[in-house]
């Protein structure tokens, strides 16, 4: 297929840190009502304003070490990465867009990869917020982006899973599936594992775009799928979790969770936790149930790292992975509408008032703040130095945080 729906950036518009935009908006109101669902001490601390003038949309540039390549970090969701942000981030650099945004950044290179329901998905510089293209989807970007070799890999609302050229945004392929595409894909060995909301799990040649396998599920899948071990696991609407076999997509076992899902599973040391109604972490190999707790609904997929499982809704909280028992909990401004991300022994959550919160992860106690105009829908993007935060109203906007 040619690229021609891939627009290469010039002297203006995003490039100048003023988004542009292209395409009609979706009009599928049931459509927005779901994403909208999908994607929701003080003593001595730190706290830092980030002035959002629009003659100050642009600070200056950040430096970084290693990347963040999909949502949840890797292809088993767990939200943790090995570099962090030490001490109290500051601002370099605020783009603004006039859509919504539903997707969490990756981060790979020196390039930051992000859908927006504008219909695109933007390749931006990730050291000055400088657009280098942008491909037109034709529908809401509500995918978060998997980047693999030279290609990023984004599904969109209109049935569409695409395989683009890092570079420049060229489409490699093109596959139609039956119904849209919220979750983000997984990449592993050359593999794409993604699922579309008429409940299709597709396993996809990374290269060709060519269907390896495909699975129904007896329910719509709007969460992302998670690989671990030879295995992809994936939770449907229907309340229905599943192991299937990476190579053939032979159901290895089927587990029943309390509410219907439509966040992530993660996979870490043997087991897989969902969180929906409370949180419930499942044998891996078997599927057996090993502990659930709390009631609370939620819309965010649990955070494994240090030592603790950490789940967010009204608070931050971070729970043993042995039996689920609290280890602590943090109480923000506003509750927290996106999953938390780990790194460096830093807890790093934003609240639904635009402040992110940079927690101690092995007490909880706030160790810093930076406040944003806007809530916070999505998980923050941590990549060794650097700290990338979108907010997603109305109109969304993606920051660019540098550690000090």
């Amino acid at each position: 297929m040619t690229g021609d729906r891939s627009e290469r950036t010039g002297s203006a518009g995003a490039a100048s840190g003023h988004g542009t935009t292209g395409g009609t908006p979706s009009r599928r109101r049931w459509l927005r009502a779901v994403g909208a669902g999908a994607t929701a001490l003080l003593g001595g601390c730190l706290t830092a304003v980030t002035d959002e003038s629009d003659d100050e949309r642009r600070t200056g540039s950040l430096s970084f070490a290693g990347s963040s390549p999909t949502y949840g970090v890797d292809a088993v969701r767990r939200g943790a990465t090995d570099g962090g942000v030490d001490g109290r981030p500051a601002l370099r650099w605020r783009v603004p867009f006039d859509r919504r945004i539903a997707s969490t950044p990756a981060v790979v290179g020196d390039r930051l990869y992000v859908g927006c329901s504008d219909e695109h998905l933007y390749a931006l510089d990730a050291t000055t917020g400088e657009r280098a293209w942008r491909y037109h989807a034709g529908r809401d970007v509500r995918s978060s982006p998997a980047v693999a070799g030279d290609r990023v890999f984004v599904g969109g609302m209109d049935g569409s899973v695409v395989g683009l050229s890092r570079a420049d945004g060229h489409v490699a392929w093109r596959l139609s599936t039956d119904r849209g595409v919220f979750a983000s894909p997984a990449v592993v060995d050359g593999v794409v594992y993604v699922g579309d909301i008429g409940g299709t799990t597709y396993a996809l040649d990374a290269e060709s775009g060519d269907a390896l396998w495909t699975v129904e599920t007896d329910g719509p899948l709007f969460c992302s799928p998670a690989v671990a071990d030879g295995t992809v696991y994936v939770a449907d609407y229907d309340r229905v979790l599943y192991a299937l076999d990476a190579a053939t997509g032979r159901v290895q076992w089927r587990s029943r969770v309390d509410d219907y899902v439509y966040t992530a599973p993660t996979v870490a040391d043997g087991a897989v936790y969902v969180a929906r109604r409370g949180v419930t972490a499942f044998d891996a190999a078997t599927g057996e149930r090993r502990w659930s707790v709390g009631d609370d609904r939620t819309g965010c997929s649990p955070a494994v790292g240090d030592g603790s499982v950490v789940v967010t809704k009204r608070t931050v909280r971070a729970l043993s992975p042995a039996d689920g028992s609290t280890q602590w909990e943090f109480e923000p401004d506003a509750a927290v509408t996106a999953s938390a991300t780990v790194g460096g022994g830093v807890v790093f959550a934003g609240d639904s008032d635009g402040t992110i919160y940079g927690l101690d992860a092995a007490s909880g106690t706030e160790r810093w703040r930076v406040s944003v105009r806007n809530g916070i829908g999505v998980a923050p993007t941590v990549v060794g130095g650097a700290l990338f935060v979108v907010t997603s109203p109305v109109d969304g906007a993606v920051y660019g945080f540098e550690g000090p």
